[in-house]
């Protein structure tokens, strides 16, 4: 599933919204949230190394996409907290309950123990759970290749942050001024390169009217050449009939 659905289907969980199945009027048990909360992020965990849409629908919006990836998501993040988590916090509690009231505690300490071990008994399910999806999943490639990102990043800030401390006021006005000059230099170098290639097109504009116009000299001389041979002759004419 794409991450934004996954995000949207947890979000919508978190704020206890339902829409396939009714939910209990009061909690699967007394016991702390924090194991439902590990519980749903195994679920999404699940959910998001999970195929949903089918590969012959690729080539439909991408809207469509995220509408039934958010809808099956939600309907399985129901199934996986409304039937399966609260069915078994139920066991794990009542389990919980009668171990508790084996140890036969004192009354001042019995509420406490008894919240606490609740506490640790869904914590522990829930995490082993947890632990459990993002063994089966790619989880961890993805986090180590994150890992490695953002330690590859934070050295190299770390790094300019530190040449930038062992300069002095001097040279980090230097380097500034530098800087800008290089800034100014490419401005620079782009308008003389457009204006060199606006003169270009001017020069061969010009050398192609200056043909044009060497053509109709030679047409003009032509003609003229023409003209002064006819009177040539013309002159012989009358010469020999004389």
């Amino acid at each position: 599933m794409e991450t934004l659905s996954v995000s949207i289907v947890g979000l919508l969980q978190l704020l206890g919204y339902s829409y396939f199945m009714t939910q209990p009027e009061d909690q699967c048990s007394p016991a702390p949230s924090m194991g439902s909360w590990l519980f749903l992020v195994a679920t999404l965990c699940f959910l998001w190394d999970m195929g949903i849409y089918p590969r012959r629908f690729m080539h439909m919006a991408w809207h469509w996409q995220l509408f039934i990836e958010i809808v099956a998501g939600l309907f399985l993040a129901e199934i996986a907290m409304l039937l399966i988590w609260c069915g078994l916090e139920r066991v794990i509690y009542s389990l919980t309950q009668k171990f508790i009231h084996a140890l036969h505690l004192d009354d001042c300490l019995h509420s406490l123990h008894e919240y606490c071990l609740h506490g640790l008994t869904t914590v522990a399910v829930s995490g082993a759970l947890v632990w459990f999806i993002m063994r089966a999943t790619d989880i961890p490639y993805y986090l180590d290749c994150s890992m490695g990102k953002l330690k590859r990043k934070g050295h190299h800030v770390m790094r300019i942050l530190g040449c930038i401390g062992r300069m002095n006021s001097c040279d980090r006005q230097r380097t500034l001024r530098a800087c800008r000059q290089a800034m100014f230099s490419r401005c620079d170098e782009a308008t003389s390169s457009e204006e060199e290639e606006d003169g270009a097109g001017d020069g061969v504009e010009y050398e192609q009217g200056g043909a044009g116009g060497d053509g109709d000299g030679d047409v003009d001389e032509d003609e003229d050449g023409d003209v002064g041979e006819d009177e040539d002759e013309d002159e012989i004419g009358d010469t020999d009939t004389e």
